[in-house]
């Protein structure tokens, strides 16, 4: 509330135009209490205002979240919406300079890193807080001075909670025991910190960049022995920062995790992770791949010639009949998204769907049928992705795995007297 007072005396020095968000977490019982109050003071300063009811202790459950992560995770999701749909360029939140005082120690407390000791930062994207260098009693002060309403929340009292134990009892046990400046020392950690994190980040980012033989909107490939050649820090910052990226979680993977899976790399072998929020990294031969596990459905019948565009799935594929037969060299040194096909053997439905387990395919030379995961796993594909991988099929038979292997049931023989060219592009 008085971040809300402050920002409404400076909206004219400044011209912002101000709006209210409030999400209720139904976590206590008078939350929509809470709700209330927030409208009634949006209501008297004439700001527009903005609420969410979310079941945030159901929500956390089912993504297998803590309370506070489900929250926050909640919280901003819904901020950000806000900004997004009504064209707010900042988000302004509260925290101030205790909240970062006991961030910083709590992070001490579960072993963080070099990140977690940075604490609360002034901004990060939109998000801004401009009241994080005053102190909590510097704020009661100025809103009791003023008469401003406000609501506290009972369980800011519960030490049930652990930031509550920090704050009630830790922080007070060691001003009168250690150092009665504690304060000053965890703030002067916490800008250290920061300028480390920030070189760390920037060297992370360009080792990200050195590593990645390919990205696209599905999966992440790096080199592994060039990952292994990197210091361990940087190796695990590779890894929670790659994940970060996949997952859109603020939060990196767990410690525990990630040396698991970096045990993996070490050894040079075979070895996959599964990180919350359903990030998954997998070692295939001398490649490390990250992606998402996500189902992807899809059975479409399409027609040749002529473009299939999925918006959903993110990709093209185009047929195009060819005023020429294509030379065998031509044929042979293709790109693989690219494949050549004797369009008089185009018989039946054409349709592109998802490899399922027993797709089988005569592979482009040989003699025999393949099974196609087994073509997916030579070809080092992830097991996590295979499902996702699709082929083209006419008729009954599989004329293509899409960017791997074409079929010899449908190639270009000289007798053939019209060809066509597919092309598959994200």
């Amino acid at each position: 509330m008085a971040l809300v007072h402050i920002l409404f005396e400076l909206k004219d020095e400044f011209n912002l135009t101000l709006g209210m968000a409030h999400l209720n977490h139904k976590i206590r019982k008078e939350a929509s209490e809470d709700q209330k109050f927030v409208r009634k003071a949006a209501k008297q300063l004439r700001i527009p205002f903005h609420s969410k009811t979310i079941d945030v202790p159901r929500l956390a459950k089912s993504k297998g979240l803590t309370l506070e992560e489900g929250a926050r995770q909640c919280r901003y999701d819904y901020l950000h919406q806000v900004a997004f749909d009504h064209n707010y360029n900042k988000i302004a939140v509260g925290h101030n300079c205790d909240d970062n005082i006991e961030t910083i120690l709590f992070n001490i407390i579960r072993g963080a890193g070099v990140a977690g000791l940075k604490g609360i930062q002034p901004s990060r994207g939109v998000i801004i807080r401009p009241l994080l260098n005053t102190s909590k009693d510097e704020i009661k002060k100025w809103i009791l001075a003023r008469k401003s309403p406000f609501v506290i929340d009972r369980t800011n009292k519960e030490v049930a909670y652990t930031r509550n134990r920090i704050r009630l009892r830790l922080l007070p046990y060691l001003k009168r025991n250690f150092n009665p400046e504690v304060d000053k020392a965890l703030l002067r950690l916490s800008s250290i910190s920061t300028e480390i994190n920030g070189f760390m980040i920037g060297e992370t980012l360009k080792a990200i960049a050195d590593l990645t033989i390919h990205r696209d909107k599905s999966k992440i490939i790096l080199d592994l022995e060039c990952f292994r050649e990197y210091p361990i820090a940087l190796r695990r910052n590779i890894v929670r920062e790659i994940v970060k990226t996949i997952t859109g979680f603020n939060y990196p993977p767990d410690y525990q995790a990630v040396e698991l899976f970096l045990g993996f790399c070490g050894d040079r072998r075979f070895g996959k992770k599964i990180f919350r929020g359903g990030a998954i990294a997998e070692i295939i031969g001398d490649k490390i791949t990250f992606g998402t596990l996500t189902e992807v459905s899809l059975k479409k019948r399409i027609e040749l010639p002529g473009q299939y565009i999925d918006p959903r799935l993110g990709f093209l594929l185009s047929g195009a009949l060819l005023d020429s037969i294509p030379s065998e060299t031509e044929i042979r040194t293709t790109e693989k998204n690219i494949s050549y096909m004797d369009f008089g053997k185009v018989k039946g439905p054409v349709i592109i769907r998802n490899a399922v387990a027993g797709d089988r395919i005569k592979p482009l030379g040989m003699t025999g049928h393949k099974k196609v995961m087994d073509i997916l796993a030579e070809n080092q594909i992830p097991s996590f992705l295979r499902q996702s991988q699709m082929v083209l099929t006419i008729g009954s038979k599989i004329a293509w795995i899409i960017g791997i292997r074409a079929s010899d049931e449908f190639k270009i023989v000289p007798q053939t007297k019209l060809a066509i060219r597919l092309e598959y592009a994200e």
